[in-house]
């Protein structure tokens, strides 16, 4: 047995737009861009049972648990980098089309 404390894992509860309650925990909710700004704006408490669901009313339920399920399998893993090209470069293939 070993005397190193054992850490807790802290959740975060989410509404659904069918008022659906689900949960997700805070390494997963990193993975998304939306549930991870959300979670630093808000002063969320570590009780969960007693914690307010962050409403996500655009979302149905079906499509929240898809979300929760990536996140979670993907959490702790690096953040991708963005590699779309810079909007400049889109911008002067663009302008190059002939206008009638």
């Amino acid at each position: 047995m070993t005397d190193e404390p054992t850490e807790l894992v802290k959740y975060f509860k989410l509404e659904s737009k069918e008022n659906t309650e689900l949960k997700i925990s805070a390494l997963a909710a990193e993975q998304s861009g939306l549930l991870s700004k959300m979670v630093k704006h808000l002063d969320l408490s570590a009780d969960y049972e007693n914690m307010e669901p962050i409403p996500i009313t655009n979302i149905s339920e079906k499509t929240l648990v898809k979300v929760i399920e990536w996140c979670e399998k993907h959490k702790g893993d690096p953040m991708l980098e963005d590699r779309l090209p810079d909007p400049p470069e889109i911008w002067g293939k663009r302008a190059t089309l002939p206008v009638k």
